[in-house]
């Protein structure tokens, strides 16, 4: 694991020791990080919170330019591969393999960003959006969308 100043690791979280962590960052108890996930907290803190998944070379990174934190909720799974700049992700959400999320991006809950789909920089995504095919469309789910990520939960 490279591990740079200010790192908190809440006891029940597993990181794995070829996981990168550089920065102000905070990872919440029950949360996974995989090999070669890294969170970058060098332009503002990264703060997880519970029971999230971060798989093979996920990338998590703060790209604030006013040193704001970059807020993660509970519960969500960062798919192999994605790379995530948000401002803020909710809670209950799927960012899979391949996808990205711009700088300055609110993610609300219960939200899935689709394989190799790209969600814009300063985009805010509702509760409940889908965002899916070649062309980024959206789409809101109907009820129990959430078994989506309760299923990695389990």
């Amino acid at each position: 694991m490279v591990v740079e100043t200010n790192i908190t690791i809440a006891d029940g979280a597993v990181v794995c020791d070829v996981a990168v962590l550089k920065g102000r960052v905070t990872i919440g108890a029950g949360c996974v990080l995989h090999p070669k996930a890294s969170i970058i907290g060098e332009r503002g803190p990264v703060v997880l919170g519970a029971n999230n998944i971060l798989e093979e070379q996920s990338v998590l990174e703060n790209h604030s330019m006013t040193g704001e934190p970059m807020v993660i909720g509970d519960n969500n799974v960062f798919e192999v591969g994605c790379v995530v700049n948000a401002h803020r992700v909710g809670d209950r959400n799927v960012v899979e393999s391949k996808s990205s999320v711009g700088p300055g991006a609110t993610i609300g809950n219960g939200c899935v960003v689709g394989a190799a789909c790209c969600v814009g920089a300063a985009e805010s995504l509702a509760d409940n959006v889908v965002v899916y095919g070649a062309n980024n469309l959206q789409r809101v789910q109907g009820k129990g969308a959430d078994m989506t990520v309760w299923s990695h939960e389990q």
